[in-house]
């Protein structure tokens, strides 16, 4: 009897130890999606504001359905994917818009869907990140 709440004890840490592993895990994959969502939105923004002819074709039209850019990017082990959005949320004078601008960055992390025991779809993430630009901004 002992034995066998012994092993049940030990079957439940060992759980708890797993569960706890894959946690850690996502949160190091979420934090690196954002990071890149971060970076590749500064980069195109950059872009755009720094040339006075990109700048205006960029505030002229929006990008609510279609996206604006898209693209991928490798990281370590991972391949991210990402599509950029911008539509204004204030026309105001010409040279006072502001757009809201969105990267939606997703990717599958192979290494860490490869771990035993690792539950279907763990792999699959998504991260988003937002910024608001007045066509004023300067980088």
């Amino acid at each position: 009897m002992s034995v066998g709440i012994l092993a049940t004890a030990l079957v439940m840490v060992v759980g708890v130890f797993l569960t706890v592993t894959r946690a850690s895990q996502k949160s190091l994959d979420l934090t690196a999606g954002t990071v890149v969502a971060q970076s590749v939105l500064s980069r195109e923004l950059y872009g755009i504001l720094s040339h006075e002819a990109s700048r205006k074709t960029f505030f002229d039209r929006d990008y609510r359905t279609d996206p604006w850019v898209r693209g991928t990017e490798r990281l370590n082990q991972t391949v991210f994917t990402y599509l950029l959005y911008a539509n204004t949320v204030m026309n105001g004078d010409v040279g006072n818009r502001v757009k809201k601008v969105d990267a939606v960055v997703w990717w599958w992390n192979e290494e860490a869907a490869s771990v035993p025991g690792a539950k279907a779809g763990y792999g699959f993430l998504r991260s988003e990140v937002t910024r608001l630009v007045n066509e004023n901004s300067r980088y």
